[in-house]
Protein backbone atom coordinates (compact mmCIF):
# COMPACT_ATOMS: atom_id res chain seq x y z
CA UNK A 1 0.00 0.00 0.00
CA UNK A 2 1.17 3.33 -0.88
CA UNK A 3 0.36 6.68 0.72
CA UNK A 4 0.35 9.33 -1.63
CA UNK A 5 0.91 13.00 -0.34
CA UNK A 6 1.28 14.99 -3.55
CA UNK A 7 0.51 13.77 -6.76
CA UNK A 8 -0.57 15.11 -10.33
CA UNK A 9 -3.89 15.96 -11.60
CA UNK A 10 -3.99 17.78 -15.41
CA UNK A 11 -0.55 18.02 -15.21
CA UNK A 12 -0.40 20.19 -11.77
CA UNK A 13 0.70 19.09 -8.12
CA UNK A 14 -2.06 18.13 -5.91
CA UNK A 15 -1.29 18.02 -2.04
CA UNK A 16 -3.65 15.38 -1.15
CA UNK A 17 -4.35 17.17 2.83
CA UNK A 18 -6.75 14.66 4.17
CA UNK A 19 -3.86 12.04 3.67
CA UNK A 20 -1.23 14.65 5.38
CA UNK A 21 -3.30 14.95 8.40
CA UNK A 22 -3.78 11.39 8.89
CA UNK A 23 -0.83 10.43 8.49
CA UNK A 24 0.41 12.94 10.74
CA UNK A 25 -1.81 11.91 12.92
CA UNK A 26 -1.69 8.11 13.06
CA UNK A 27 2.83 8.35 13.44
CA UNK A 28 2.08 10.80 16.06
CA UNK A 29 0.22 8.82 18.34
CA UNK A 30 2.09 5.49 17.69
CA UNK A 31 5.65 6.92 17.85
CA UNK A 32 4.49 9.58 20.51
CA UNK A 33 3.10 6.60 22.49
CA UNK A 34 5.53 4.34 21.98
CA UNK A 35 8.38 6.57 22.82
CA UNK A 36 6.56 7.39 26.04
CA UNK A 37 5.45 4.06 27.35
CA UNK A 38 9.33 3.19 26.48
CA UNK A 39 10.27 5.97 28.61
CA UNK A 40 8.04 4.64 31.43
CA UNK A 41 9.23 0.93 30.91
CA UNK A 42 12.78 1.83 31.85
CA UNK A 43 12.59 4.80 34.45
CA UNK A 44 9.17 3.88 36.30
CA UNK A 45 7.90 7.55 35.37
CA UNK A 46 6.03 9.24 32.78
CA UNK A 47 7.56 11.91 30.98
CA UNK A 48 5.70 14.27 28.63
CA UNK A 49 8.46 15.44 26.46
CA UNK A 50 9.57 11.59 25.52
CA UNK A 51 5.95 11.67 23.82
CA UNK A 52 6.22 15.41 22.69
CA UNK A 53 10.04 14.52 21.02
CA UNK A 54 7.85 11.11 19.36
CA UNK A 55 5.80 13.49 17.87
CA UNK A 56 7.71 16.14 16.71
CA UNK A 57 10.01 13.23 14.99
CA UNK A 58 6.39 12.05 13.52
CA UNK A 59 5.66 15.91 12.25
CA UNK A 60 9.84 16.13 10.82
CA UNK A 61 8.91 13.01 8.85
CA UNK A 62 5.84 13.63 6.97
CA UNK A 63 6.89 17.32 6.68
CA UNK A 64 9.89 15.70 4.88
CA UNK A 65 7.64 13.82 2.56
CA UNK A 66 5.65 16.36 1.74
CA UNK A 67 8.76 18.89 0.51
CA UNK A 68 10.66 16.02 -1.23
CA UNK A 69 6.62 15.31 -2.92
CA UNK A 70 6.54 18.98 -3.87
CA UNK A 71 9.92 19.46 -5.56
CA UNK A 72 9.94 16.39 -7.20
CA UNK A 73 9.54 16.68 -11.38
CA UNK A 74 5.74 16.37 -12.04
CA UNK A 75 6.00 13.49 -14.08
CA UNK A 76 7.31 11.20 -11.88
CA UNK A 77 4.31 12.20 -9.48
CA UNK A 78 1.86 9.27 -9.01
CA UNK A 79 -1.45 10.34 -11.42
CA UNK A 80 -4.52 10.97 -9.13
CA UNK A 81 -6.81 10.92 -12.32
CA UNK A 82 -6.03 7.02 -12.76
CA UNK A 83 -7.08 5.84 -8.79
CA UNK A 84 -10.10 6.91 -9.16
Amino acid sequence: MRIVLVGRRKDKRVVRWPSVVYLTLALSLVVGGGSGLVYFALSGSFSSEAVLLGIFGSVIVVGTGLYRGLTTPIDSLTNLEQQA
